[in-house]
């Protein structure tokens, strides 16, 4: 739909633009600390903007929203794609704890929207209150910010940046005298960084892979197939049980953040062990499939089944939050001195494939 569309495009405008841009910046660095303020202020800003300005419509398109709706996509994808890596490059302990609170948001929509209870015929506040409400979240979250950059990010950021310096010397002097018999050693060495597949590729394709088809089985097969698996496994009586699908998409956002809570206390390092838990989700998913592609058998009615299909989805859902910032801060744990570099691969590649598999 269009909300799809406006939330996909930052992925091909916005975010290339930035990469390009931070790719070539030489020795003046970037702030990601800056680049955390800006990306508040923006949201906060939009926020405020949608509260009040939600109802004014073009040819019955909210342009308010849809345009929202890019500008959180575009705070969605920093972050995963640049702010998570700049932390796991700090400490990798780091990685596990933002992660958990950024899958909180979307607990806390859920939440507030349960509070609301939009589909009743009178709804506890209206949308220009249900925006504000996140307003206050992101001031909560922006104090809670200006507190660790005062404390710890300031000062280790200038740390950062000179060590960043260097290497980025050193890579430029590296590529001036490997193309300077060029017929174009400029385009070579400004331009061509910036889209060259990194030498270490391989050393983080296994855990590439696995974040990558989390991300596609969970955004493109099992969110949109959630309907027709509770159908599927519902009495005639129950129809298409959307009060179970309910459930079961509610569910979901309780089951990340907790299989991210999890991670902070049981936490595993071996490839044998990721390998185990992906072997355990595909497995999982493979049910869940059989079941949202199986109209005729009838043989997923049984008693509870639909409940079944509620359970499975929380296990993928809890899978995915457990493992996916576990292999961001294994990754930095392996390979501190690219850290940030590997992450950001990582999660780009992740993004790129979900951008793919939901337009194909």
């Amino acid at each position: 739909n269009k909300l799809t569309i406006a939330s996909t495009m930052s992925l091909v405008t916005v975010m290339p633009i930035y990469f390009v841009i931070a790719n070539n910046l030489g020795n003046h660095r970037l702030s990601f600390r800056k680049l955390c303020y800006a990306l508040f202020i923006l949201q906060i800003a939009s926020v405020l903007c949608i509260s009040v300005a939600w109802p004014y419509t073009i040819g019955d398109v909210s342009v308010v929203i849809h345009s929202v709706c890019f500008v959180s996509s575009i705070g969605g994808h920093m972050m995963s794609m640049v702010i998570v890596p700049w932390v796991t490059s700090i400490n990798s302990k780091l990685c596990v704890p933002i992660l958990t609170g950024v899958h909180l948001s979307p607990l806390a929509s859920a939440i507030v929207g349960m509070i609301q209870q939009p589909g009743n015929e009178q709804p506890m506040f209206g949308p220009s209150m249900y925006f504000t409400v996140f307003w206050l979240f992101f001031i909560m979250s922006l104090l809670a910010f200006v507190y660790v950059d005062v404390m710890y990010l300031k000062q280790i950021e200038r740390v950062l940046q000179k060590q960043a310096q260097k290497t980025h010397e050193l890579e430029m002097a590296a590529r001036t005298e490997r193309f300077a018999s060029s017929s174009c050693p400029a385009l070579h060495t400004h331009v061509l960084p910036t889209f060259t597949v990194p030498v270490w590729w391989r050393q983080i394709l296994g855990y590439t892979v696995m974040v990558t088809y989390i991300g596609v089985v969970t955004w493109v097969f099992v969110r949109s197939t959630v309907p027709y698996a509770m159908k599927h496994a519902s009495t005639e009586q129950q129809g298409d049980n959307t009060q179970m699908e309910q459930y079961a998409i509610e569910l979901s956002y309780i089951a990340v953040p907790f299989g991210s809570v999890l991670a902070i206390f049981l936490v595993v390092q071996r490839w044998k062990y990721f390998v185990a838990l992906m072997t355990v989700y595909s497995v999982f998913a493979a049910i869940f499939l059989i079941i949202a592609f199986d109209d005729k058998s009838g043989f997923w009615v049984f008693s509870n089944s639909d409940k079944f299909v509620v359970l499975l989805v929380f296990l993928m859902r809890c899978i995915d939050g457990y493992v996916v910032p576990l292999i961001l801060e294994n990754v930095a744990r392996l390979y501190p001195n690219k850290a940030h570099a590997m992450n950001q691969w990582i999660m780009v590649t992740a993004n790129i494939g979900g951008f793919t598999g939901v337009w194909l």
